[in-house]
């Protein structure tokens, strides 16, 4: 991977979550008949967290507070490992990762709350279906990396019969990690509809803005995957 790539990827991971964020908000206000908040809305958002102080539960342990930055530092990582420009990725790294989605569990029932307790739950038996389809997606490419996959699929003189496949097989998984409809609703706090929302609840200021990233980081992600086929 020459050092452009590298700059671009590293900027599309960079930049690219708050843009993701702002025009999955202004399609939404369109249908709605709005005219919704600006593109770069989240950026702004995100900014003022930061500049908040931090409220935490007389209950949380350490383990809450490092919960947020460790989310936000294993997406970061996988954001490099994922090909989101192309059939390339800066770092190289063959096992799945785990380890965000882990943290966002322990650091929501570190506050003992049943609310939140039941949003992990939620999490863990959507990842159970989520996580499987990823690997037998990978497996079935006949590389254990995200950049071998797409590198394959594009060597394979069948492309175009396997591409479309698994687009639609990584659109569906986008769904579900990234908590979208239909799977969470993450624009409403009813019960039905709350999967991660609700595992965020506890988090203010800076930490709750290492969270809402890390949960737009992973949507881009996903989005790079099920581009990156075609």
């Amino acid at each position: 991977m020459n050092l452009v790539t590298t700059i671009v990827h590293i900027a599309i991971v960079l930049g690219m979550p708050s843009v993701m964020v702002g025009l999955r908000n202004r399609t939404r206000s369109l249908w709605a008949v709005r005219r919704g908040p600006g593109l770069v809305q989240s950026a702004w958002d995100l900014l003022r967290l930061l500049r908040k102080g931090t409220v935490v539960s007389t209950v949380a342990r350490p383990l809450f507070r490092m919960g947020a930055w460790v989310v936000l530092a294993s997406t970061l990582l996988a954001a490099m490992i994922a090909p989101i420009p192309g059939g390339t990725s800066p770092v190289q790294f063959e096992h799945g990762l785990g380890l965000g989605r882990l943290f966002v569990m322990l650091s929501a029932m570190d506050v003992g709350s049943a609310f939140e307790g039941m949003g992990v739950a939620r999490e863990a038996s959507f990842s159970a279906f989520v996580d499987p389809a990823l690997f037998l997606l990978i497996g079935a490419a006949g590389d254990a990396s995200f950049a071998g996959m797409i590198g394959h699929l594009h060597a394979t003189p069948s492309f175009p019969l396997l591409a479309a496949p698994a687009v639609a097989a990584l659109f569906i998984l986008l769904q579900a990690e990234a908590s979208r409809v239909p799977v969470d609703d993450p624009a409403t706090h009813l019960e039905p509809t709350m999967i991660h929302a609700v595992m965020v609840l506890d988090h203010s200021g800076p930490d709750l803005a290492a969270m809402q990233y890390a949960a737009a980081l992973e949507m881009t992600i996903y989005a790079g995957l099920t581009s990156s086929p075609c």
